[in-house]
């Protein structure tokens, strides 16, 4: 059992108890009682007796002088560096690297002082201290840490975080103790900027339907105007439009999802003269739209192996609702056989090509010929029905040989000659076939003048008045061809020999991948258009790409960042119809790419970074508002720098204790024990000596 006692800072005295506490308590216990019987008998020398006493208990108590040897060592200042993105906005990058000199260069003239740098911020998704600050006093001894310095804009995500942002800053105020955080702006408390915003944004919405935005105009800084400003709306494909915006009172945007896939509208606002910056007048968002269900209807002919194929592969396929009709029973067929003896149901030509016809997406005659079997006026609507934006696909077999001059006629893009060809032969891919989307996947399984596909056995010659021939059959004969019918689309396959593909016989082919592209395609699937352009943001770079049948790299692109500076963009031929090109994408906010002499629905693309990376530009003004509570509890200071990159406005560090007037940085008084120095306050001889000095003076006492 050993008993401590802090004499002085480094200084300790220990008491050993040998005999324990109780043992020496005990002692001490009998030498009172002995000391208080001679007092009581007023023995002479009892005195005397009581000074051997306690010098023999002190002597078994065996007390001891440790003192430390220390070294002093150095208190530590952290410079936490901002170099987020909203960092680099007017010259905000010069009063940083000069007031961060300035500091570096200060603080290690200050004796007895070791300075940290740390920076951060660099990821661009959002400025976030307190993973910074505290990864960085993990390095951090808590007795040596004498200040936090950080060099800022003051727009710090997680501080200002409503939801965790408190918490936060209580756990880094614990975790400072006594070190005062100092927060040093990279700005002006007077600065101006505009942002856009867009609000409201549903994620989906219905095609056909029109969603309604919230567009509004912010003002950051003092004294906001508030008279209108001139907003441009742009959705690709679309003229661009102007709105009138006031600043604080948002306006509704409607946008027509009229396309399936994403739906982009973005908003543009010219640079106003003593704008801290233009990287936030840009804004978009995305409105992916879907349909309910692709509703598809599929006439048959006579029944054949290629019926149950087409079957199979609509009803697999969960975004398709199928209705199916096999005509076995020409209209113009007429016998004696009593109605209620058939077997058959009548063909409801009315409701498919009249009443319900605008319900079907797509419209599949497979095999049928439809002008025995649909009167004219039917099939004039199912005409009208492509025109206006549906799709329309027809497999040619025997019976489509001769097709009615009118009304259908007009709209399909082959014309046949009438024959039907029984030999076989292998499909191959034309040359625009290997650069159109519906096809270009299958170019990588077939080669010029070598296709590995199985053959097919009959097809209808005919000849192209229209569209584009994506593959081809003997003697350069058209066997799949596309065209866009005003705003519908009608395709063409001139041979009803396809399922041996999907059976694997003399090797198959990829018929289940063309048939479902054809499909998509024939209902307006944005992926799958043979006109396009597209940019996207990734790894820091942004990727442009432009979809053509014709040369797609004919021309450069127009690239313009978010702060309003133009480039040019030169394309790469990838061989399959697209071409691409990259380039960093640097400045944080919304990329626009256009190409002016394109067809109208790929002029215009739309680029932004992840939402993340948009906070950096969702306000630039510097402010002291979200570390404010954080240097209010640790009595640290905050000092703007201004924006002289020359001269910023930087007070000298000192070394003294918390002062909200100046950039303090207290003494800690930290060291380290290099070693013990150990020394008996009552070693054997002395308690020895002393023991009996005392006792021989309580005897002559006794003996006067």
């Amino acid at each position: 059992m050993t008993l401590v006692f802090d004499a002085a800072p480094g200084v300790e005295i220990t008491l050993a108890l040998p005999l324990g506490g109780w043992g020496l308590g005990l002692l001490a216990l009998a030498s009172a009682g002995l000391l208080g019987l001679g007092l009581w008998r007023r023995a002479r020398g009892s005195g005397w007796r009581a000074v051997a006493a306690g010098v023999l208990l002190l002597a078994l108590a065996e007390p001891r002088l440790l003192v430390e040897q220390r070294q002093p060592l150095p208190d530590i200042a952290l410079l936490l560096v901002d170099a987020s993105p909203s960092q680099q906005v007017a010259n905000r990058p010069e009063v940083t690297a000069a007031a961060r000199a300035a500091l570096l260069e200060r603080l290690a003239a200050l004796p007895d002082l070791e300075t940290r740098l740390v920076t951060f911020g660099e990821a661009g998704d959002g400025t976030n201290l307190g993973p910074a600050l505290e990864g960085a006093l993990d390095d951090i001894p808590a007795d040596r840490l004498s200040a936090v310095l950080v060099l800022s804009d003051g727009r710090l995500h997680d501080l200002d975080d409503p939801a965790t942002g408190p918490a936060l800053t209580d756990r880094l105020a614990d975790r400072l103790g006594e070190a005062p955080l100092h927060l040093l702006l990279s700005g002006r408390p007077d600065e101006r900027d505009r942002r856009l915003t867009l609000t409201d944004v549903p994620a989906y919405g219905l095609v056909g339907e029109t969603v309604s935005l919230s567009l509004g105009l912010a003002v950051d800084g003092p004294d906001a105007p508030t008279q209108p400003v001139a907003v441009t709306v742009e959705v690709p494909g679309q003229p661009p439009r102007q709105l009138d915006l006031v600043p604080g009172q948002p306006r509704p945007v409607r946008l027509a999802l009229d396309h399936p896939g994403p739906t982009v509208l973005a908003a543009r606002l010219p640079a106003a003269e003593g704008e801290l910056s233009a990287l936030n007048n840009r804004v978009a968002a995305t409105v992916e739209a879907v349909r309910p269900r692709l509703r598809v209807l599929l006439v048959s002919g006579q029944p054949h192996p290629g019926t149950r194929i087409w079957r199979t592969l609509l009803k697999a396929d969960p975004a398709v609702d199928l209705v199916h009709f096999t005509i076995l029973r020409p209209l113009d067929k007429d016998d004696a056989t009593p109605l209620d003896e058939l077997a058959l149901i009548a063909f409801p030509v009315r409701e498919l090509f009249e009443a319900r016809l605008a319900d079907f997406d797509l419209v599949i005659l497979d095999r049928t010929g439809v002008g025995s079997r649909v009167p004219d006026r039917y099939l004039g609507n199912l005409a009208d029905h492509v025109r206006q934006g549906g799709g329309l696909l027809v497999v040619a077999g025997p019976g489509l040989a001769r097709l009615p001059a009118l009304p259908l006629q007009p709209i399909l893009p082959v014309e046949l000659s009438g024959e039907v060809a029984e030999a076989p032969f292998r499909p191959a891919l034309t040359g625009t076939g290997r650069r159109h989307p519906v096809t270009a996947a299958l170019a990588a399984e077939a080669t010029t003048g070598a296709p590995n596909w199985g053959q097919w056995v009959r097809h209808l010659p005919g000849r192209p008045r229209a569209g584009v021939t994506l593959m081809h059959g003997p003697a350069d004969t058209p066997l799949l061809q596309l065209a866009h019918v005003e705003k519908g689309r009608v395709a063409m396959l001139l041979s009803d020999s396809g399922w041996l593909w999907a059976k694997g016989i003399d090797g198959g082919g990829p018929h289940q991948p063309l048939v479902r592209r054809l499909a998509h395609w024939l209902m307006g699937e944005p992926a799958l258009a043979e006109n396009a352009l597209s940019a996207e943001i990734a790894g820091g770079r942004l990727t442009v790409t432009r979809r053509a049948l014709s040369d797609p790299t004919a021309r450069p692109l127009t690239v313009i960042a978010p702060d309003g500076r133009e480039s040019h963009l030169a394309l790469t031929d990838q061989g399959d119809g697209r071409a691409t090109a990259s380039q960093p994408a640097e400045a944080p906010g919304l990329y626009t790419v256009r190409d002016p002499a394109g067809p109208p629905e790929a002029r215009l693309a739309f680029a932004a970074p992840p939402p993340e990376a948009l906070k950096e530009t969702a306000q630039l003004t510097a402010t002291a508002q979200a570390a404010a509570p954080l240097v209010e509890a640790t009595r640290g200071t905050t000092v703007w720098l201004g924006d002289d990159a020359a001269n910023p406005t930087l007070p000298t560090p000192r070394r003294t204790t918390a002062n909200p007037d100046t950039l303090a940085l207290p003494r800690r008084d930290a060291h380290q024990t290099t070693g013990l120095t150990h020394q008996a306050l009552m070693p054997a001889p002395l308690a020895l000596t002393l023991i009996t000095l005392a006792l021989l003076t309580a005897w002559l006492r006794e003996r006067a």
